[in-house]
């Protein structure tokens, strides 16, 4: 299953929307993040697709930071 970050409970819940409205199951869970020096629950989301698991949110900002340094190196495409 894929993993998203996203760095604000409210882009989970734009996305929350976007696939329900797209006919998939979404649940919020409590899931786990890697990051090392801070407590590693986080808010999520679980997208399904009938009995699959399509696609897994999870709100962490250290990883959304890893996963797109080019959004926060002060300019796109940088």
């Amino acid at each position: 299953m894929k993993v998203i970050y996203v760095n604000k409970r409210c882009e989970a819940s734009m996305l929350k929307h976007a696939f329900e409205a797209a006919g998939f199951c979404v649940f919020r869970v409590r899931t786990e993040c890697q990051c090392q020096n801070q407590g590693n629950q986080r808010d999520g989301l679980i997208v399904l697709n009938g009995d699959k698991g399509l696609l897994e949110i999870r709100r962490c900002k250290e990883c959304f930071r890893r996963q797109n340094p080019q959004l926060l190196a002060g300019g796109m495409g940088k």
